[in-house]
């Protein structure tokens, strides 16, 4: 039975160094096409780039955690866990990664909770002085928090000699019920973080439907909310997931440990089955990244278009010729039909807001204008003194009547 818990410790070990070797380039090329992305808003831009961060520190912890016991087993200092000051700098960064991925996944569901109320004027504010800042405090109180636990719940050895060293001087070790509550608590937290998104997302669609066409800004926002929320919900839902796992982990560990023979190498199988769930969700949140964000994902194909398979996809979609207008979700628009739409309605509105004017008569040309007759008695242009072709007719008539 000892046999296969060794044997489960290699192959575990290997799984968590092989995922947080893929993970921590993947997030760190995640921070480039965040910093490049224009679609996502300035505050959330910040959080997911923290979240990569996180992420890549604690990839970064674990793998310094391993480099260190190679050396370890290669000779290289103490041989005594206890004494060696790397295994104390990896385990604060361990910690404080796990304390800040999950507080991640509530900033950003009280963020789209905010941009989801007042999306008229929250899309215009592009000041991230407010977010950064929070950001920095959360991080100072995780550090100081796992400094504590650290200090509080270390393991002191009488020597440095092999014979006295403990197997482990993780806080799981010392204080396994410490973590069990933790991670019970953010699971559902994250759970509840997942729901609560799903309602945005239903809510952003729903008001998106009754948003007038005409008010395209409005409208606008609305779709940015959808697309960002079916990005962002993947990845709250997966840690959720992984989460699980961890808390039964953890739970097997805390029976183990207080059981009358613990058995060190289950002890030890259990605590790297912990660490690998992190490993892999330090690889799966690029991927989704990659996936279901649309200007990340072309800018992935941008990139990466030497590999064969995008070369295809590539040249498929450039020798189809078809020019699609995408909107804000992703989804293929007719540009005819959309163009008609925004214009017939635009014309609606501007026809409103402009006050009646008179029609204007069209211009009539002839030859010959007409002179303009006045309404008032006109004079004779010819002197007084002259007499003109009407009057001679008149005394004409007058004479040959009285003869």
């Amino acid at each position: 039975m000892s046999q296969s818990w060794e044997i489960a410790e290699k192959i575990i070990v290997w799984l968590e160094v092989f995922g947080y070797l893929l993970a921590a380039p993947l997030d760190i090329y995640l921070i480039f096409c965040l910093l490049k992305s224009g679609l996502l808003h300035g505050n959330l831009k910040i959080i997911l780039i923290n979240l990569s961060v996180t992420c890549f520190t604690f990839a970064s912890g674990r793998l310094t955690h391993y480099f260190d016991a190679l050396l370890q087993h290669l000779g290289v200092g103490p041989d005594n866990i206890a004494c060696r000051h790397v295994q104390s700098i990896s385990q604060l960064l361990y910690d404080s990664s796990c304390y800040m991925i999950s507080t991640s996944m509530f900033i950003v569901t009280i963020e789209r909770a905010i941009a989801t109320c007042i999306p008229s004027s929250y899309e215009q504010q592009r000041g991230i002085r407010r977010v950064t800042i929070i950001i920095c405090v959360l991080w100072s109180l995780i550090l100081g928090i796992s400094l504590f636990n650290i200090f509080y719940y270390k393991i002191s050895v009488p020597s440095c000699d092999a014979s006295s060293a403990p197997p482990s001087i993780s806080t799981l070790y010392s204080n396994s019920q410490h973590l069990l509550l933790l991670a019970g608590i953010a699971t559902v937290g994250v759970t509840l973080a997942g729901i609560f998104l799903s309602g945005l997302l239903f809510f952003n669609i729903k008001r998106r439907k009754r948003c007038d066409i005409g008010q395209l800004n409005l409208r606008y926002q609305y779709s940015e909310n959808v697309a960002t929320l079916r990005f962002l919900m993947p990845v709250a839902l997966i840690y959720a997931f992984i989460l699980s796992f961890v808390v039964l982990f953890l739970v097997l560990y805390h029976l183990e440990r207080h059981s009358e023979t613990p058995n060190v190498t289950k002890l030890n199988v259990l605590e790297q089955a912990v660490g690998c769930c992190g490993s892999w969700f330090g690889l799966l949140y690029p991927l989704i990244c990659f996936y279901m964000h649309r200007p990340i994902r072309d800018k992935v194909e941008k990139d990466f278009s030497a590999l064969p398979c995008l070369k295809k996809r590539m040249k498929v979609r450039a020798q189809s010729g078809v020019v699609a207008i995408k909107s804000v979700s992703g989804d293929s628009l007719c540009f005819n039909d959309e163009t008609t739409i925004y214009f017939d309605h635009l014309n609606i509105y501007w026809s409103y807001t402009q006050p009646p004017q008179r029609p204007l008569r069209e211009p009539t040309f002839s030859v010959f204008p007409k002179r303009r007759v006045d309404s008032a008695p006109t004079r004779s242009p010819s002197p007084p003194n002259m007499i003109n072709d009407l009057q001679l007719f008149e005394r004409h008539v007058n004479r040959v009547e009285n003869m």
